[in-house]
């Protein structure tokens, strides 16, 4: 899960961008951020990108390929362990992914 996300935040990160994770407790649940300094998601997608095999159509047009599982099966996973996934972004100036996990 985790290195997907962060694969993700790399391929679709500006030229000399960045990634940065941050991990902390908060009431009993372990939460992952993964920002990038990336193209963005506009809000439109935010729910649509975790669709078995939805891809945005603009990263097609910048030569990016995948098969469009990724996000589907990060989210099966983190939800088989009673967890959540958002993603916070303004389709410009880069990506959040925010997973939620039980500490126990």
């Amino acid at each position: 899960v985790f290195l997907n996300i962060t694969e993700n935040a790399l391929k679709f990160n500006k030229k000399n961008g960045e990634v940065i994770v941050k991990c902390y407790i908060v009431q009993g649940n372990i939460i992952t951020e993964i920002k990038d300094t990336g193209i963005g998601i506009r809000k439109k997608y935010h729910k649509l990108i975790f669709d078995r095999f939805f891809q945005v159509q603009s990263s097609s047009k910048r030569g990016y390929r995948g098969s469009g599982i990724g996000l589907s099966l990060c989210l099966e996973i983190i939800r088989y362990f009673d967890g959540d996934i958002k993603v916070r972004s303004t389709g410009k100036n880069g990506s959040t992914f925010i997973i939620q996990l039980p500490e126990k």
